[in-house]
């Protein structure tokens, strides 16, 4: 997080290197921490400002680790959020031609069914 300029906001959890971590622009903004659903790999805010409110999460998916464990995280995050607005931002250490590589590996497959089963939509960007 050293990289990161000052005049924003940077909101991390855990000891050591945090794997997960959202960074706001906007001092305006309320964002109070959901400390149950936040941790080295995990983070959930409650972003406020006006009459506005929506949760943002970012969520670091371990290589190493079951990807089950992940989606019961993520599972867990939209039951606590249910009907209000949601983003999730994941870092799932998958593979997939739909974002230009060359494979598409079984970790991304599972990704593939778990949004279709939680109903949410996604999306990818080109790169890594």
């Amino acid at each position: 997080m050293k990289r990161v300029s000052r005049k924003y906001r940077k909101y991390s959890q855990g000891e050591g290197k945090p794997r997960a971590a959202i960074i706001l622009a906007n001092n305006d903004i309320d964002a109070p921490l959901i400390t149950p659903y936040s941790d080295k790999g995990n983070f959930l805010l409650e972003i406020q400002q006006a009459n506005e409110k929506f949760y943002a999460a970012s969520i670091y998916m371990d290589y190493n680790a079951t990807i089950d464990s992940d989606f019961n995280r993520i599972e867990e995050i939209i039951t606590f959020t249910k009907g209000k607005k949601l983003i999730i931002a994941t870092h799932s250490n998958s593979r997939s031609t739909k974002w230009h590589d060359t494979t598409t590996n079984n970790r991304e497959q599972q990704m593939d069914v778990f949004w279709q089963a939680t109903n949410c939509t996604y999306l990818t960007r080109k790169g890594n």
